[in-house]
């Protein structure tokens, strides 16, 4: 049992470094002037981070498919939500 737990802390720890190295882009990003793609450079380190996060750390990619439902409707409420506030911002311009 202990082996078995063990072998799962080395794809942990992978995550774990690949998410200090997305930081890390992150911060550098902050200070480059590159205009328009600082922002489109930072939301896609954030994807990433977050899918990374969802999918180790949440253990979503070994949860029951039930659970993988409720994680992308919620997914998809969040984007409906976020298109209504859109859209209502877009309105007040």
């Amino acid at each position: 049992m202990s082996a078995k737990h063990g072998s799962l802390l080395w794809p942990e720890l992978g995550v774990w470094l690949a998410l200090l190295a997305l930081v890390a882009i992150s911060f550098v990003c902050a200070f480059l002037p590159l205009g328009a793609f600082n922002s489109v450079i930072s939301y896609g380190v954030a994807i990433v981070k977050t899918a990374l996060v969802v999918w180790i750390f949440m253990h979503m990619k070994s949860s029951p498919p039930l659970i993988r439902i409720a994680g992308a409707a919620s997914l998809f409420w969040f984007f409906v939500l976020f298109a209504l506030t859109w859209a209502d911002f877009l309105t007040r311009l």
